[in-house]
């Protein structure tokens, strides 16, 4: 029997370093060329990673993750698993469908030990490499099953806003509110997972809540770096910084983002003033931008437009595992940006 090139198995702790080497060594080709990097640790406790090397060389050459949280789904409270840092090294995307198969072996695997619900995942639309070598069902890889379209508005910020000034939030109170929406792909939320956010907004009207919407910021475990632009954003930067912008970092510096999270509102005024306090909220964080992703049923997707915002676009996928006979139907998904 013919060995397989890759091999790949559970990343230990003693494969970090080079993990987070190949992230930095990757990175995304479009108008903004960016790269995501996992400093100071990739290796993590709430996430199964596979690393995929070289059979013959054992350099690394790819690797992937999978992480379960526990959604709504169809109303009901399920394990739902995203898969996620799907990697190929630049030396072997020539053959990189050698590589996803032997990443996507254990990642099977993994579904057959502990079954989730539902596995989905999200490639944006500039991440042409990822589309090929994903979405034509190669031999050995799962088949990844279009549920929708996805728009990320990133709200470029000023320099300074008036400070937001909000009373202690009520942590039961905005959960249950949460809760009360039970969206396909939402978070079953608690009071101690609303206290992890970088920040807080809850709205209330005659001692009820109306709208709660969160900040979520990744960057002391996950970095974006960005590695180039085209012509006409670098113009536009440089426009925005002369009306008191931050404009966009420089080339090789890191992109200081925050993620809207956990938004839900009684109308999409209310939500219009969430976001609005959120982006006062994120400048006085000193981030960039703020990114908003939401699915193309979302009924706030009304939010994404700005003037002053750099939009992409990409697709969500249900990942259909070998044998696996029937799908989820979505029912407008509510999909956080800072989970992809």
């Amino acid at each position: 029997m013919k060995e397989h090139l890759h091999i790949a198995r559970r990343a230990q702790p003693e494969d970090d370093a080079e993990l987070r080497q190949l992230m930095r060594e990757t990175w995304q080709d479009g108008a903004v060329k960016l790269g995501m990097e996992k400093e100071p640790r990739f290796v993590q406790d709430d996430s199964d990673i596979v690393i995929v090397r070289h059979r013959s060389t054992g350099d690394v050459s790819g690797c992937g993750s999978r992480k379960d949280r526990l959604l709504w789904l169809h109303g009901r409270e399920q394990q739902v698993a995203y898969l996620g840092d799907l990697r190929v090294h630049p030396s072997y995307r020539r053959l990189s469908g050698r590589v996803l198969q032997a990443g996507f072996q254990q990642l099977t695997q993994w579904q057959l030990e502990k079954p989730a619900a539902m596995t989905f995942t999200a490639i944006f639309s500039d991440n042409h490499q990822a589309l090929s070598a994903l979405t034509h069902e190669r031999l050995g890889l799962p088949k990844y099953v279009e549920a929708g379209k996805l728009y990320t508005s990133a709200f470029l910020l000023p320099y300074r806003a008036n400070i937001v000034e909000d009373t202690a939030p009520d942590l039961e109170a905005a959960s249950a509110y949460l809760n009360a929406q039970k969206r396909d792909l939402s978070a079953v939320m608690t009071p101690s997972l609303l206290a992890e956010m970088a920040d807080l907004c809850v709205l209330m009207h005659k001692g009820k809540v109306i709208g709660v919407a969160a900040l979520a910021d990744r960057s002391s475990h996950q970095q974006i770096r960005v590695h180039g632009y085209g012509r006409s954003l670098s113009l536009v930067s440089r426009m925005l910084q002369l009306i008191g912008y931050r404009g966009l970092p420089n080339a090789g510096q890191i992109f200081r983002t925050l993620f809207v999270a956990h938004l839900a509102a009684r109308d999409t005024a209310t939500a219009k003033l969430l976001l609005h306090r959120l982006r006062r909220k994120a400048t006085q964080h000193g981030a960039h931008a703020l990114l908003l992703t939401q699915h193309e049923s979302a009924p706030m997707l009304s939010l994404q437009r700005s003037a002053f915002a750099v939009r992409s676009s990409g697709r969500l996928y249900q990942v259909a595992w070998p044998g696996q006979t029937s799908l989820n139907a979505l029912r407008h998904p509510q999909v956080e940006g800072y989970w992809l």
